[in-house]
């Protein structure tokens, strides 16, 4: 199901997983994976966050449903609350 589309995004939503498609942001216009998110059902944002960093990651927050951090190769991840709009 189509749960969002606009002119250079579209939101793909199989059950409670969702794909975002978009426009690539890379200069040569080659297809890209910006990251992947994970989404955890029982959101506390304190305690979230202090298992991110005492895992060692480095985390910016980014809503207050949602942390992104870089895995050990530089890959974005994005953690979130279900609750989070896309």
């Amino acid at each position: 199901m189509i749960v969002r589309s606009q002119v250079l995004q579209c939101s793909l939503a199989f059950g409670e997983s969702v794909i975002v498609a978009h426009k690539t942001r890379q200069a040569d216009d080659k297809p890209f994976v910006d990251h992947f998110a994970v989404t955890i059902d029982d959101w506390n944002k304190d305690e979230v966050e202090a298992e991110l960093k005492r895992g060692g990651l480095e985390l910016r927050p980014d809503t207050e449903n949602n942390f992104v951090v870089k895995d050990p190769d530089g890959f974005s991840l994005q953690i979130r609350g279900k609750d989070m709009e896309l």
